[in-house]
């Protein structure tokens, strides 16, 4: 983290981002982001390691400061009892609690009203399918109005077209933005693994759902400072047309 926060740093500040997911972020980083960040974003954090909410380990969401009013805001973990704190990613490989995060954003300018949602996914493939569920549920019962929504993030699941799989449980409530964009560019991968410039693999997302949403752009940024990768994922964003 010491050798790579300033390029990170940069890489947030290039891609220009009006709303974002982050993943894995550390107490220390939490504090780095706030202090670095503070004249163009704020972050709000969820960590699934203390039934609080803060701490360790956080995912979150960040939006463009003075742009934007946060309400709603609600986190919860992806299995069985939601509200409660658990470790629910295990296996031989893995022993990780996994949730998620979600709010309201208000546009000031605009009045506009979006729902988003970020996951972090499971690295056992079972849980991961599993609990898949859970996230178009708590969609549901926490974005009533059915204002347009975003789900981003870290899902560790491929495309797929098997019927139950993590991606076609996604699928079906909401649109992949990589299939529907007028136009992609950038690496094909989302997951470089600090050593592949085109991305190894597609795991991260942004999905949409709602009425006047149309992709205009995808965009996986596989941007190296010096030769070196800010993370082992690549930041993605994509321009939307929102039209009443």
């Amino acid at each position: 983290w010491a050798v790579r926060k300033e390029r990170l740093k940069q890489s947030i500040i290039e891609c220009n981002f009006d709303v974002f997911g982050l993943q894995e972020v550390s107490t220390e980083a939490q504090a780095w982001l706030d202090s670095e960040l503070a004249s163009r974003y704020t972050c709000n954090y969820f960590s699934p390691y203390s039934q609080s909410g803060k701490g360790i380990k956080a995912q979150g969401i960040a939006y463009r400061k003075g742009e934007f009013e946060i309400s709603d805001w609600y986190y919860f973990w992806a299995w069985e009892k939601p509200d409660v704190m658990g470790v629910n990613d295990k296996g031989s490989s893995c022993n990780y609690n996994r949730g998620g995060c979600c709010c309201i954003l208000t546009h000031k300018a605009t009045g506009l009203r979006i729902f988003v949602m970020n996951n972090h996914g499971f690295l056992d493939d079972d849980a991961n399918a599993r609990y898949a569920g859970v996230y178009v549920d708590i969609a549901r019962k926490r974005n009533p109005e059915s204002l347009p929504t975003f789900f981003v993030g870290d899902m560790n699941a491929k495309q797929s077209s098997v019927e139950g799989s993590v991606y076609m449980t996604y699928a079906a409530h909401w649109t992949d933005s990589y299939l529907k964009a007028v136009k992609r560019t950038g690496a094909a991968g989302t997951y470089n693994g600090y050593k592949s410039v085109n991305g190894s693999s597609r795991i991260d997302y942004v999905f949409y759902r709602g009425e006047g949403l149309k992709p205009q752009l995808y965009h996986c940024d596989n941007t190296l400072y010096g030769g070196f990768y800010p993370s082992d994922h690549f930041p993605l964003w994509v321009k939307f047309k929102i039209e009443k």
